[in-house]
């Protein structure tokens, strides 16, 4: 079976023969010979046989060929392999000398490692490899592709049938009446069902009135029971997921019980956690309105007072004449300099501050009061939260048991925590004095004081949830088996299991980038140290703009003489005969009734007009009659999925890298550029936000794009979620057979914690810096020397406290890696408000020194900036042809649905992916031609680029057939009277 390793393997090490190998090829003469060592080399590397000997890599063979001892021909050869009986006994005599056995489909072993694996791999060809590897090391020869295949399926089929029974296993009665009676009923079918498949709506009182409406219908089955659904693959439960959503009443009648019940449930489970995540966020978000709403008023009282106060001039005054004067006598030494009417001014102001705090604060309580404390108590009513923190859990339920109280203070007797968990400012706030003198504690406030800690323990997961998903337990996200893989786990990362071994390796490399910047920083005259502020600035040159060449355009220009304008659905069409894509897509429903060729059509008009924002109704019109807009709503329903189009794209972006000719686009890349871009959106839903950094509304799509113009992977994103998060999350989850070495990003996208996961994930974090100005480097110890930038270094790196932390890094790295803790959840765990955790302590001097080892060479390599430049531009460009493509509805995407919006998002990859295929073939074509090469120097070279789309139409057709009329019954203003 052909895999990367097996097409990257070097002719001559593979055709090298050891000395125990000769005695096997003793009584062989040319073919046989040849022949022989070429089944006996492969089955050495693979473990398998060529189902076709024209399958192999060209070099290979060549090689073999030319090293022979006889002249043998390629027809030769492959004639000599159509002799069966002798190839066959070859094979046999191989597989004997490795003491591998026949490959058994039915062999109980093979059967219950599928059973125990088919569920967990995220996508089949990571089962397909981890498959191969059993078998190898089982010694048990690796069948043919197709075989593999057929086995995985038929697993598939059987784990499903096991998981279904379970399932079934677990309902009560009650359970499944539940389901058929109310779920699952004809009459009332589109009312529950239809209501639990919408997404969340955004965080109004009406949208959290819903979620806890569907939460409460979800928590009359038995949810907590099935928790192994976790185990199950995202990718399998989400077919699971389409089929039940394409299911109508008549469909749903006709299924098995066993199906029919397994099915709800698995929908039910997902959406059970998706509505309790969704609850959270609610949640989040009223907290920090609360926040929000007091910042504001704050903001403007700081305002006030710094008018009232006026100069602050008289303060300082006040300040001097104390220190020089401390035994002065006042009418001798203030007054002359601060009048005593100054001195009574800066005391009512004083007073007046005092006065409107109290005002603040009593506004943000009734704000709070009036606006958002019903909401927020009727989310945390439905919630079950969990902690280490004993004082926090009894803070919660203290809050929730008197939430009904009409009481200003708690009561004497009752004991509210506050040691540990309010800070002394923050007590001021929460306690007064009543009537009595006595101390109390004001209940709102000290309700707001708590919602303010709840909003950031949830996010740093020291506070988790009861069958959440996006907030559950921490031990959930991290590998439960890590002490017992240790060394395995380890050897994944690719790092030594000593700390020590990992500290003196990343400390050499910043020794030696700090070195080398300081002797070479004399003669850099493109970086200097000044003073800005009275501070040390670092103030960088900037970067001489290039010019695209003229000769690009004269070659855009020459595809569009040579081709002319080609339609975008042209495009798509090509690509997919080419490449064969649809077949990625498979239906929801139990088979497929249309033919193959109507569903590729189909499908390829509605990739079409969701990836433009046309719309199926449209493009349906548009076709003349070719389909209707209920065929492309039906294909659309059933065959357009995330997890289709993701493998849809993967394979156009694979066959870009096939294709390229590495003579033109020079070697095959390992760098990529990632960078986002802001969509309007409809507002109704979670994902929708207003951004400050674009001053209007919707949703980001963050693209990862090679520096040759390919994006490998995109992914939807809120506008205030983070950046360094959006890339690691892309790098770990991207599926092409590009190996990304470099990531480039913009300021956002790069952070000391991003950089520290990034060295732990083994890819170079290389931002473009907005404001380089004030970093600094850190020094690996305190004795290091340097001459030259001293000014602009600071403190010595605390490698104990890398070293105690290494494990719970790279059990975080690990988490990463294995997707059982998503990028955000790691980001939003060590946020800086959780500094006081010692794995985040660690990882940002982890941090400081990968950042700093970057700022050496960033600062030292002038071309390593132009490189990062370069590369970011790369993605700037593919965000402009975004506008180009998706044009429909003026770019805004139409859905409150998630899936919706990231199938938009999708479709828009895949049609801009389409067109980089295609220009690389239209280039290369071109570039056949001896002038055109002729012309071509090095610099054309690097600008060369697949992404333009000067003779590309995205519209369609238009015709105008002046016969044709409109068929108008006109009335006169006469015959109406």
């Amino acid at each position: 079976m052909l895999t990367q390793e097996t097409l990257e393997i070097e002719p001559n090490h593979f055709w090298q023969v050891l000395p125990h190998e000769k005695r096997l090829l003793q009584k062989k003469r040319g073919l046989s010979r040849l022949a022989y060592l070429l089944l006996f080399k492969w089955f050495e590397k693979t473990a398998s046989y060529p189902k076709d000997i024209k399958t192999l890599p060209f070099n290979l063979i060549e090689q073999g060929i030319v090293l022979s001892e006889e002249i043998i021909s390629h027809e030769e050869l492959f004639a000599f392999f159509e002799q069966e009986r002798i190839i066959n006994r070859y094979k046999q005599e191989i597989k004997a000398y490795f003491g591998f056995k026949s490959f058994d489909k039915d062999c109980p072993l093979l059967h219950e490692f599928l059973i125990a694996n088919i569920f967990k791999e995220k996508n089949d060809e990571t089962l397909k490899f981890k498959l191969c590897a059993y078998l190898k090391a089982m010694k048990v020869e690796i069948p043919f592709e197709a075989i593999l295949l057929d086995v995985i399926k038929n697993a598939k089929t059987e784990k499903e049938r096991q998981v279904f029974s379970q399932i079934e296993n677990l309902l009560s009665d009650k359970d499944k009446n539940y389901i058929d009676d109310y779920l699952l009923t004809s009459d009332d079918f589109d009312g529950v069902c239809q209501f639990l498949r919408q997404d969340s709506s955004d965080s109004s009182k009406e949208g959290v009135a819903n979620e806890i409406k569907r939460l409460e219908i979800l928590n009359q089955l038995p949810v907590a029971s099935f928790e192994f659904i976790n185990d199950i693959n995202i990718k399998q439960r989400n077919i699971c997921r389409r089929r039940f959503y394409t299911d109508t009443p008549e469909r749903t009648k006709r299924r098995t019980d066993i199906s029919r019940y397994s099915l709800a449930i698995i929908f039910c489970f997902q959406r059970h956690q998706e509505s309790i995540d969704s609850l959270i966020d609610h949640l989040l978000y009223f907290i920090h309105q609360i926040k929000k709403t007091a910042d504001k008023k704050q903001e403007k009282l700081n305002k006030e007072i710094g008018q009232r106060l006026g100069d602050l001039d008289s303060l300082y005054s006040l300040a001097e004449i104390n220190r020089d004067f401390p035994q002065g006598i006042i009418e001798q030494v203030v007054y002359p300099s601060v009048s005593q009417e100054t001195i009574e001014h800066i005391i009512k102001t004083r007073d007046f501050a005092r006065q409107i705090k109290k005002k603040v604060r009593e506004s943000v309580i009734k704000r709070y009061s009036n606006s958002y404390r019903y909401t927020i108590f009727s989310i945390i009513d439905c919630l079950k939260f969990h902690s280490n923190n004993t004082p926090f859990l009894a803070a919660l339920t203290l809050i929730k048991r008197y939430q009904k109280s009409k009481l200003k203070y708690y009561p004497i007797e009752e004991e509210v925590p506050i040691d540990g968990l309010i800070s002394k400012q923050q007590q001021k706030e929460i306690n007064e004095k009543d009537e009595l003198n006595n101390s109390r504690v004001l209940r709102k406030n000290y309700e707001c004081a708590i919602f303010k800690l709840l909003r950031l323990k949830l996010k740093h997961k020291e506070v988790w949830v009861s069958g959440a998903f996006k907030y559950r337990d921490p031990v959930d996200d991290l590998p439960k088996d890590f002490d017992e893989k240790r060394e395995e786990y380890f050897a994944l990362m690719d790092a030594p299991l000593l700390a020590k071994a990992f500290i003196d390796k990343i400390k050499d490399e910043m020794s030696q980038n700090i070195r080398q910047l300081d002797n070479g920083f004399p003669k850099n005259e493109l970086v200097k140290i000044v003073k800005k502020k009275g501070k040390p600035w670092i103030e960088l040159t900037p970067l001489v703009k290039v010019d695209e060449p003229k000769f690009i355009q004269r070659l855009k220009e020459a595809v569009l003489a040579k081709w002319g304008v080609i339609d975008l659905l042209d495009i798509l069409k090509e690509v997919d005969l080419r490449e064969n894509f649809t077949d990625c897509f498979s239906t929801a429903g139990n088979r497929e009734i249309l033919d193959r060729e109507t569903i590729r059509k189909r499908l390829l008009l509605c990739n079409f007009a969701i990836g433009t924002n046309a719309g199926i109704k449209r493009t349906a019109g548009a076709s003349k009659g070719a389909v209707t807009f209920e065929e492309l709503r039906h294909i659309k329903n059933f065959f357009l999925n995330k997890d289709d189009l993701r493998e849809a794209i993967n394979t156009v972006v694979n066959a870009i890298f096939r294709i390229r000719n590495p003579k033109i686009w020079r070697s095959v890349s390992t760098a990529c550029a990632a960078d986002s871009k802001q969509f309007g959106c409809f507002t109704k839903n979670l994902l929708t936000e207003w951004s400050p950094r674009h001053h209007s509304s919707g949703v980001m799509i963050y693209w990862h794009v090679s520096d040759q113009y390919i994006c490998v992977y995109s992914q939807m994103k809120t506008c205030t979620s983070s950046e360094v998060a959006s890339m690691l999350q892309g790098i770990m989850d991207q599926e092409t057979e590009m190996e990304i070495e470099s990531q480039y990003v913009d300021s956002h996208g790069q952070s000391e914690l991003g950089f520290a996961l990034s060295y732990l994930e083994q890819f170079d974090l290389l931002p473009r810096y907005k404001t380089i100005g004030n970093q600094k480097l850190y020094l690996p110890a305190d004795d290091f020397q340097i001459k030259n930038i001293k000014e602009i270094t600071t403190r010595t790196i605390n490698w104990e406290l890398i070293e105690e932390q290494y494990s719970e890094m790279i059990k975080h790295g690990v988490a990463l890696k294995l997707g059982t803790a998503t990028a955000e959840t790691i980001i939003r765990k060590f946020a800086r408000s959780n500094y006081q955790h010692p794995t985040f302590k660690a990882f940002m001097e982890l941090g400081k020194v990968v950042k700093t080892t970057f700022l050496c060479r960033y600062l030292h390599s002038v071309e390593l900036r132009q490189q990062i430049n370069a590369g970011l531009n790369v993605v700037e460009n593919w965000n402009g042809a975004n506008d180009f493509v998706y044009y429909g509805k003026s770019g805004e995407i139409t859905s409150n649905s998630r899936d919706d919006q990231e199938i938009s998002m999708l479709c828009l990859h895949l049609l801009q992916t389409s067109i980089s295929y295609i220009n690389t073939l239209l280039i290369e074509e071109l570039l056949h031609d001896e002038y055109w090469i002729n012309l071509l120097d090095e610099e054309d070279y690097r600008a060369l680029t697949a992404l333009f789309y000067l003779h590309i139409n995205p519209y369609g057709s238009f015709e105008v057939d002046l016969t044709k009329r409109l068929i108008i019954k006109l009335i006169s203003a006469g015959a109406m009277a």
